[in-house]
């Protein structure tokens, strides 16, 4: 189960492509795609297997001037189903 402290990477093979102000996210293995907004795709760029779901979910308190408690919700709900999809793994 995530948690705050968890810390995650996207997984090797997993394709991204700019479009707009989204991030598409393929997983070839799976045949599947996501489509990121703006701030999903903040989240799954600082998921790069060292800072842990609470620093992400500082940065976008930061970066967007969000409640905390809000940030660390949202980040938690998105890397849900981002681990769901099979696009990122528990480090």
């Amino acid at each position: 189960m995530l948690t705050l402290d968890s810390v995650v990477r996207t997984v090797a093979g997993v394709a991204t492509r700019e479009s707009g102000n989204e991030l598409v996210v393929v997983s070839p293995a799976q045949g599947k795609y996501l489509v990121l907004n703006q701030t999903g795709a903040t989240v799954f760029r600082l998921l790069d297997g060292k800072a842990s779901l609470q620093d992400i979910a500082m940065q976008l308190c930061q970066k967007h001037q969000a409640p905390l408690e809000k940030a660390q919700a949202d980040v938690l709900a998105l890397v849900e189903q981002l681990l769901e999809r099979g696009v990122v793994s528990e480090s």
